[in-house]
């Protein structure tokens, strides 16, 4: 420093002082001002978002049964559909009953000439024990069932 600046900024037999130190020119640091505000107003509604969006799909997760391990109910047939009468593409779409199984169930109605009861798919040459039991709530009840859902 020149010694008129330092007589000016010092004056004799006080403390040393520097000059003020100005920012340098750039944006401004004051909060709400300048790009980093939007920046910062940008990850917010992101991240809002994203919490949104995981609120959604957690309620659905509970909806669905969540950790429980159960599967969500299976959705009912609205129509039943009468063994004796059915084509072999229709009882394909029976619960566990393939293309397979429903060929086999067309051809020993045919044999037997029509199946009497319910209790007959639980032979081991029809579809074996259970099969009336998983099968009772998608046919129409049999001659020889005794269920009172005649429809």
């Amino acid at each position: 420093m020149s010694d008129r600046a330092k007589t000016s900024l010092n004056p004799p037999g006080g403390p040393e002082r520097s000059a003020p130190v100005q920012a340098a020119a750039g944006p401004s640091t004051e909060l709400g001002a300048g790009p980093a505000t939007s920046l910062g107003a940008g990850w917010l509604v992101v991240a809002a978002l994203a919490l949104t969006a995981l609120a959604v799909l957690g309620a659905l997760w509970l909806r669905e049964g969540g950790r429980s391990g159960q599967a969500p109910p299976p959705e009912t047939l609205r129509l039943k559909l009468d063994l004796n009468k059915a084509s072999a593409a229709e009882l394909d779409l029976l619960p566990g009953i393939g293309p397979t199984r429903a060929a086999r169930l067309v051809e020993q109605r045919k044999v037997r000439g029509g199946f009497k009861n319910l209790a007959e798919l639980d032979e081991p040459t029809m579809l074996g024990p259970g099969a009336s039991e998983r099968l009772a709530p998608y046919v129409l009840p049999l001659p020889g069932d005794g269920r009172a859902d005649r429809r």
